[in-house]
């Protein structure tokens, strides 16, 4: 908690109250994935890394995000579509198929969105509901080097933090509600 504290307040001027960070960290256990054409996993494993057991295979996860409020994992599936399950790795399912070459995601776990940065033909970051309604754009136009990466979500600000491009990339933000970017 303290980790997430200090990183939200280093963007916003202002930290996260330990209540809020509940929904956003689930400090008893990671979640982690592999990727290998097809054998991909993705495992839950306890802090200490004694009990461990495999979630969800024969994937191809790219990045994953994980919602304890709602009981759910959400992961980019081979960038090609945004896949979901329970946390327990039941109900596999399909929410969203952008067809926009998915990368980063993050949630708002409150507003029971899911937000991913697109890294194909008209790279941009782009916004769902969790039961995959509702697609729309938050950020157009090219991002730097023609990639957006990585991503993530401030609840207090509303406002979503991207990387762009990969060599003299830089950081970008824009709020939710206008889309406006800066860096």
């Amino acid at each position: 908690e303290a980790v997430v504290t200090g990183i939200v307040a280093e963007f916003t001027g202002s930290a996260l109250e330990v209540a809020e960070c509940g929904e956003y960290v689930e400090p008893t256990a990671l979640y982690v994935t592999s990727t290998q054409a097809g054998f991909g996993t993705i495992v839950r494993s306890s802090l200490d890394g004694v009990n461990t057991s495999t979630l969800v295979a024969g994937i191809d996860p790219d990045s994953l995000v994980v919602d304890k409020k709602h009981n759910k994992m959400f992961w980019t599936h081979h960038g090609d579509t945004i896949m979901s399950a329970n946390l327990d790795g039941t109900n596999v399912q399909v929410p969203i198929d952008p067809f926009a070459a998915p990368y980063g995601l993050a949630i708002d776990v409150s507003g029971e969105k899911i937000y991913w940065t697109s890294k194909g033909g008209n790279p941009r970051v782009m916004r769902a509901n969790f039961d995959g309604t509702g697609v729309e754009t938050v950020v157009s136009g090219g991002c730097q080097n023609n990639t957006c990466r990585s991503i993530a979500f401030d609840p207090v600000t509303q406002r979503v933090f991207w990387a762009e491009g990969q060599t003299g990339g830089r950081i970008m933000m824009a709020s939710v509600d206008d889309g406006v970017a800066s860096q």
